[in-house]
């Protein structure tokens, strides 16, 4: 094993090797936490790829910012793709210091660390931030999210059930600015981007902002979404037109292995291509059986982005 598939091991598991268990609004938060964590770690290894394959991993390089104050962690998010240098200003998580529930999307200067914005929820109600992505030089677009569940005390196997079934759910996508002075303004809802039924759990930007894609995933037939569920597929969504196409999980075969979740996406170029670096497990309908330790993961690429087809199709990049 290579130094580079080491790393992607080591990576992956961080970004999904957990034991599984019912989705909440605080493992909502966890889980975009680590996945920015594992985008960071892939800033190593970018380069390379990028020079040997032609591709991004992720939505451009990602650029660490200053230090946070003592008990903050701080996750960065890139302001730019065409600059040498460090942007000026950079979006992360701040995630409160012992509690890992409290998380809050902020604009940070790059030169101070001072916080300049924070992210508002422009949907009353809902939850956004827990998916970001950048387009532009100042262009940044966010998954936003309303859950609803059936009140219930009880618990289910291994499953801590904190909440009942799911009744309802809904996801958006929002298109914001970070202008010169670090300020946000601009907060507009995406055409065509309103997921009815679903959680938009991942999020990638085509450079000039013309498309963005999501993953999502739907309820089982538990009336939950837990940390190994499959994901539907993915959206590629035209964001000057509304347009969607989509990238199915499946067809669905007993015993083979199987698309099982994206850990980074990219929209390569200006969205000629779909890229991602995924997980590949056995699987039922709706769960994944990934073990924490020696899944499978392959970076593949799928294309034309906007066409939409099968996630088990694709042309491998890195198996």
């Amino acid at each position: 094993m290579s130094e580079m598939e080491r790393n992607l091991r080591d990576l992956l598991e961080l970004a999904v090797g957990e034991p599984p268990r019912w989705v909440s609004l605080p493992a909502v938060r966890r889980r975009a936490a680590r996945r920015r964590v594992a985008q960071a770690g892939l800033a190593s290894l970018a380069g390379v790829l990028a020079a040997s394959l032609g591709v991004s991993l992720a939505t451009g390089a990602i650029r660490v910012g200053p230090p946070a104050a003592s008990g903050a962690r701080q996750h960065a998010r890139p302001l730019r793709y065409d600059q040498a240098g460090p942007p000026r200003y950079y979006i992360g998580d701040d995630l409160a210091s012992g509690s890992g529930q409290e998380s809050f999307v902020v604009v940070r200067a790059t030169a101070t660390g001072r916080v300049t914005a924070r992210i508002a929820d422009p949907r009353p109600g809902a939850l956004c931030g827990e998916s970001l992505a950048a387009a532009g030089t100042s262009t940044f677009f966010m998954t936003c999210t309303i859950w609803r569940f059936a009140p219930s005390a009880k618990s289910h196997g291994h499953f801590p059930r904190r909440r009942g079934r799911i009744t309802f759910l809904e996801s958006f996508i929002y298109r914001f600015q970070v202008t010169s002075a670090g300020r946000v303004t601009g907060y507009s809802l995406v055409k065509g981007s309103v997921l009815k039924g679903m959680l938009a759990d991942d999020l990638a930007a085509a450079p000039d902002g013309s498309l963005v894609a999501t993953e999502v995933i739907k309820p089982g037939p538990s009336g939950h979404i837990s940390t190994d569920s499959v994901p539907a597929g993915i959206y590629v969504i035209n964001t000057r037109t509304g347009a969607r196409a989509f990238w199915h999980a499946g067809p669905y075969r007993p015993g083979a292995i199987g698309f099982a979740g994206a850990s980074a996406m990219s929209l390569t170029g200006n969205g000629g291509e779909l890229v991602i670096w995924e997980a590949r497990c056995p699987r039922s309908r709706y769960i994944s059986d990934c073990p924490v330790n020696g899944h499978h993961s392959q970076v593949r690429a799928y294309g034309p982005a906007a066409l939409g087809g099968s996630l088990e199709g694709g042309r491998v990049i890195l198996p």
